[in-house]
């Protein structure tokens, strides 16, 4: 459950005021879980580390938001905006990205097993080292991304576009790669 002071803070403030509080308290780890952010402009704030375990950020605008780190498993990222945003080594295990802006973004490192990415927009975004395995990334589009040594096992890439992406060192053991577009 969210602590409510790091909700009021994160909601009345805006992202001026909460990235102060954040300088501020840079040992604190906010706890946001289980928030109902639905639709909430988030863009540019520094959620660092933050615990969003289970939170509902549907159509929330996540643009160039600082998320390293940070835990996400099972949170809903339906048609969430996160272009730009920088989620290195973000946990989004069992996640919830279903037609997600995800383009440009910053996932090196990222765990996003089991996550559901059906219609997903990665391109052009730095998914190096990215775990995708088991994962539903059917029609999801990987245009221009770097995905070197990313891990696909078991993932359903039906329907994927991933042309002009850098495919080094990828693993697709056991990956469903139909009628997926690479070139």
């Amino acid at each position: 459950m969210a602590n409510p002071l790091h909700l009021h803070n994160l909601l009345k403030g805006g992202n001026s005021v909460w990235n102060t509080w954040r300088e501020e308290n840079p040992s604190l780890r906010p706890d946001l879980s289980g928030a109902d952010l639905q639709g909430v402009d988030l863009r540019q704030m520094n959620l660092t580390g933050s615990n969003l375990q289970g939170v509902n950020l549907c159509d929330a605008n996540l643009t160039e938001t600082y998320l390293f780190g940070a835990n996400m498993m099972g949170a809903n990222l339906c048609r969430v905006n996160c272009e730009g945003a920088h989620l290195i080594g973000a946990n989004l295990t069992d996640a919830c990205l279903v037609q997600a802006n995800c383009s440009h973004a910053i996932l090196i490192l990222a765990y996003l097993t089991r996550a559901d990415c059906h219609e997903a927009n990665f391109q052009y975004a730095d998914l190096r080292a990215i775990n995708f395995r088991k994962s539903h990334v059917v029609k999801a589009q990987f245009q221009g991304a770097d995905l070197r040594n990313a891990d696909f096992g078991g993932a359903n890439v039906t329907d994927a576009q991933l042309q002009r992406a850098d495919l080094t060192g990828i693993e697709l053991d056991g990956a469903n790669l139909g009628r997926t577009t690479v070139k």
